[in-house]
């Protein structure tokens, strides 16, 4: 008899994009395809904003799933789960959206908590992760939470908390303009502070297994690791990075990074974080696979 492939989908929406992956594998569970594509739609804008997802990014919340429907229908899937993460689990119109993707597209989205959005990067990460150490830091950077963990600790145990990129972004704008000088100092200290309230008590983790958007593109910018090995984030160069990042006017640090304009536009909130919460931790070596919700 012979065996046929499985054909599956991901698809996760998140606060600062929407990304799609289809992965067909054979009957002995090897990957013979996969396509992954991103959507620049950056809901946390408007509802870290105004508690609402607006016209303009409705329209294209519609549009792009509208463009999945159409490429898991091409590429056969046969499975999928499509969730939603921090920007519609806060918008007031979040509920009425995923209804009206079901009624436009027939796809079905669900918003997740928090809670399960860190047992689904736990898991994972926890797959990638081999024999670490149980004080080992567990860490998602999204655009409107962050998701804390510890490889030793309980299934269930992590906390969500309401610090992102997007979110940061909104709450501290002049991080998305010309920082230098005491002006730089003024902005990390209060990302420190904001982040030391959040975290309450940190433990000595020494090393951090993260996942997200924003940490694939700092361990792009700032690798450290040997060919063959798990990606790795050179810690100790991160500040040197966002200060040069934080330096330059908004709309030169895409072209001098080689980066989208919507992922240049959170670099430096999202290098902060890190950088921040590396220091609370007092974490040495940060593991990015490259895996994720």
């Amino acid at each position: 008899m012979k065996a046929h492939a499985l054909c599956v989908a991901a698809i996760d929406v998140g606060s600062n994009a929407i990304r799609m992956l289809i992965l067909q594998v054979d009957a002995c569970g090897m990957e013979r395809r996969r396509l992954l594509r991103r959507y620049p739609v950056s809901l946390g804008s408007d509802v870290f904003a105004s508690g609402r997802i607006g016209a303009v990014k409705r329209a294209a919340l519609l549009a792009a799933f509208g463009d999945v429907a159409s490429r898991l229908r091409r590429s056969g899937v046969q499975a999928y789960r499509a969730v939603a993460t921090s920007a519609m689990r806060e918008a007031k119109n979040g509920a009425a959206l995923v209804r009206e993707v079901r009624r436009r597209t027939g796809l079905r989205l669900e918003i997740i908590s928090g809670a399960e959005e860190g047992q689904l990067a736990r898991a994972a990460l926890l797959q990638y992760c081999g024999a670490v150490a149980p004080r080992t830091l567990l860490l998602d950077l999204g655009g409107g939470s962050l998701e804390i963990d510890r490889v030793g600790a309980a299934p269930g145990s992590g906390r969500s908390l309401p610090v992102g990129s997007v979110r940061l972004l909104r709450r501290l704008p002049a991080l998305g303009e010309r920082l230098h000088g005491t002006a730089f100092l003024r902005a990390r200290q209060q990302v420190r502070e904001m982040l030391a309230t959040e975290v309450g008590q940190a433990w000595d983790a020494g090393t951090a297994l993260g996942t997200g958007g924003n940490l694939d593109a700092l361990v792009r910018l700032l690798p450290t690791s040997r060919p063959g090995t798990l990606p790795a984030l050179a810690v100790s160069h991160l500040l040197a990075l966002v200060r040069r990042a934080a330096a330059l006017p908004p709309q030169t640090r895409a072209q001098a990074f080689g980066l989208r304009p919507d992922r240049a536009a959170v670099l430096v909130p999202a290098a902060l974080i890190i950088l921040e919460l590396c220091h609370l931790f007092k974490v040495r070596r940060l593991w990015v696979p490259g895996t994720g919700l």
